[in-house]
């Protein structure tokens, strides 16, 4: 999302310096990779949709439950670039407001469920610690349950703001 978010950037500045050609090649990329990022939108059977990070689970060695692709990633990325202009391209995959976005975020969220004790007896939308994502088995020495991360519990809130 962030490359493709460069690339509008790129394409409003080519436009700005009156490089025809780099706008249109930009404006290609743009669409190219448009449609790839809108191919990582999962829909599920019990309705939980959302986008995923990953598109395959990477298979590593210990067993743990499988990925849902959901990952702190996603937030950032809507975080750091939804406020660039875009008018211009108008891709509309970082609008905050965006019902896949929001559902992204809830799912995100909720994926969390379980997890970590500091959340046990609070409903989700009572703010849960959250870490880069719900299966993640590194806790900063060896392998077991990773831990909240205080930046990424921060990320919900800021990119519904």
């Amino acid at each position: 999302m962030v490359s493709l978010r460069a690339l509008e950037a790129g394409a409003l500045l080519a436009r700005r310096l009156g490089d025809a050609t780099a706008v249109a090649l930009y404006a290609t990329e743009v669409v190219k990779l448009s449609a790839s990022i809108s191919s990582f939108w999962a829909e599920t059977p019990d309705g939980r949709n959302y986008y995923r990070a990953i598109m395959f689970d990477v298979g590593l060695d210990w067993p743990r439950k499988p990925r849902t692709s959901l990952d702190s990633a996603y937030l950032l990325s809507v975080i750091h670039t939804f406020d660039l202009p875009s008018a211009a391209l108008g891709s509309g995959l970082f609008n905050v407001s965006d019902p896949k976005v929001l559902s992204t975020v809830r799912e995100y969220v909720r994926s969390f469920e379980g997890v970590y004790q500091i959340n046990q007896g609070r409903k989700w939308t009572d703010g849960w610690a959250v870490g880069r994502y719900a299966e993640d088995t590194y806790d900063g020495v060896t392998t077991s349950l990773g831990n909240p991360w205080y930046a990424e519990s921060l990320d919900p809130l800021t990119t519904a703001s």
